[in-house]
């Protein structure tokens, strides 16, 4: 028996309440991946600028002066 038809015989099996309950998870699923796919066409929103020379050396000093060694 190939995986396809052991699911569709434990499908014929299966209660009706699990089957609309899989159902809907699959539609979630669905319109996450359909969201995310939406999403992901428009980011950035803005347009991203690389840093500056400048900024760059001075966010690498501000995060070495922010570690004070403490764990806490």
């Amino acid at each position: 028996m190939t995986p396809k038809e052991q699911l569709l015989l434990e499908l014929e099996q299966a209660p009706d309440v699990v089957i609309e309950l899989v159902l809907g998870w699959l539609q979630s699923l669905k319109e996450l991946f359909q969201r995310t796919q939406e999403e992901s066409i428009n980011w950035p929103a803005t347009p991203v600028t690389p840093p500056t020379q400048a900024e760059e050396s001075t966010g690498s000093i501000n995060a070495q002066s922010a570690d004070d060694g403490d764990l806490d």
